[in-house]
């Protein structure tokens, strides 16, 4: 995979792998890897980013589109009941993320530079404000 991403010119990879195994990635001449398990605040993290690859929680990917960044989204396939998927693929089929397994991840980064990511619109506040206003 280090190879695509030199072929797509990502220079710098940061990596938050959680409370799995710290990844075996060596820094070279032409990639940059910064890895870490979890840390407070991943703020500086997003606003240096092009690109965001994600697991697929919800909570991570809106953060992810709320700083109006590319993302690719990597789907866990072997869980049951599915729904990261079918917001994965919502997702991709409005054009705000592109989708993809662990298999699939390698095509899903060839394909990024290439894909017409579109900015998720900003949420519409107002009726719900308003509706609260008559009830409260």
């Amino acid at each position: 995979m280090v190879w695509v991403l030199k072929e797509e010119k990502i220079s710098k990879i940061i990596i938050q792998y959680g409370r799995g195994k710290k990844p075996n990635l060596a820094n070279s001449s032409e990639l940059e890897v910064e890895t870490y398990s979890l840390k407070e605040d991943i703020t500086d993290d997003f606003r240096c980013s092009d690109l965001v690859i994600s697991h697929a929680g919800a909570g991570s990917c809106l953060e992810a589109l709320e700083w109006k960044k590319r993302l690719i989204i990597v789907v866990n396939n072997q869980l049951m009941g599915n729904h990261q998927m079918e917001l994965a693929k919502k997702l991709q089929a409005n054009h705000n993320a592109l989708c993809c397994t662990p298999n699939t991840l390698t095509e899903a980064l060839k394909s990024a530079s290439s894909f017409k990511f579109r900015v998720l619109d900003s949420p519409q506040t107002s009726n719900f404000v308003k509706f609260l206003d008559s009830v409260v």
